[in-house]
């Protein structure tokens, strides 16, 4: 196979950002759990989450209109390579930027905790494959729609660059809010229930993302179901951090991640691979990816409920998770 020229490049700028990506979420959910209690464990992880996703909508804002302010101080085309590359630029500028208010930060004087066996080693291995089978299963439906969404909306609409960045600012802001909605569903369901509620109610949205005929309908869809399923990613983690050993809070993170990368992967590669195959015309090959979407969402639901609530009630998960 003969790859374009900058291909290889561009897979390695890829694989660098994800390294630092993954390296950013192995060491957030222990360090945070760390430094708080069951009281205030909840609030701080979706405090955290909202922010970032509130600078996720500044950033689409930002990124949407940055290749229209190029071509007009250019004069070259909002798709061009240039213009692309100086919205890169921009988000490259603005990570450093990120980076440097950390550099103030102390380390934790905590001291290590007593019977750890190694660094990778696992101490509860059942309530860490418990909390981590959910991930298998979104990875996998989510890496077979969500990184063409764009390529979607706008093959099927026909809607400009501009037009995408600002549909995806709003959905990031609609995430937001729902994030800052569920310390209080946790109080009324608890943890786990306000998890199953939101994401069970995220599937409608889902199906309506990926059959509806008109755009506001779709946009409804794209604004829903990414709040409601996105919105519970900090209760999770909260509660994973609780029933975890001390010693096993970074291998659940690096293992979540390890595993929500590596099906999102495998699940991207085949999806691009069904649709440059050719057997299906373009809506019909995005009617499968939303079923099997649809499918894996069902599957992460039913995890989370016979592996990890059901145990859970029993008290099956906190009898073998630390307490704080």
């Amino acid at each position: 196979m003969r790859w374009p020229p900058g291909a290889l490049l561009a897979m390695a700028g890829a694989l660098l950002q994800g390294m630092g990506s993954a390296a950013l979420a192995v060491s957030g959910a222990p360090f945070m759990a760390n430094n708080s209690d069951e009281r205030t464990r909840v609030g701080l992880f979706t405090i955290q989450s909202a922010l970032m996703v509130g600078a996720g909508f500044v950033g689409n804002m930002l990124g949407g209109q940055l290749p229209g302010l190029y071509a007009g101080w250019t004069g070259a085309d909002p798709g061009s390579l240039g213009a692309l590359r100086t919205a890169m630029l921009v988000a490259a500028a603005l990570q450093l930027l990120g980076t440097l208010p950390t550099l103030g930060l102390r380390p934790s004087v905590k001291p290590a905790q007593p019977g750890r066996r190694g660094a990778l080693s696992i101490q509860d291995k059942p309530t860490m494959f418990r909390l981590v089978l959910p991930t298998v299963f979104v990875g996998l439906g989510a890496g077979a729609t969500i990184p063409f969404l764009n390529v979607y909306i706008e093959g099927r609409f026909g809607i400009s660059y501009s037009s995408l960045g600002t549909l995806f600012a709003w959905t990031s802001l609609a995430t937001a809010a729902t994030v800052l909605i569920q310390p209080w569903l946790v109080r009324r369901l608890g943890q786990l229930g306000a998890v199953l509620a939101v994401q069970a109610s995220s599937l409608p949205f889902l199906v309506l993302l990926g059959f509806a005929p008109y755009l506001w309908m779709v946009t409804l869809a794209l604004f829903m179901r990414g709040a409601l399923m996105n919105a519970t990613g900090p209760v999770y983690s909260s509660y994973a951090m609780s029933v975890l050993n001390e010693a096993d809070r970074p291998m659940y993170s690096a293992t979540n991640t390890i595993l929500w990368s590596g099906s999102w992967a495998l699940a991207s590669l085949a999806s691009g691979a069904l649709r440059a195959a050719g057997w299906f015309d373009f809506a019909t090959n995005f009617n499968i990816l939303f079923a099997f979407t649809l499918l894996m969402y069902l599957g992460n639901t039913l995890a989370i409920y016979l592996g990890v609530y059901l145990p859970d009630q029993r008290g099956e998960l906190r009898r073998l998770g630390a307490e704080d």
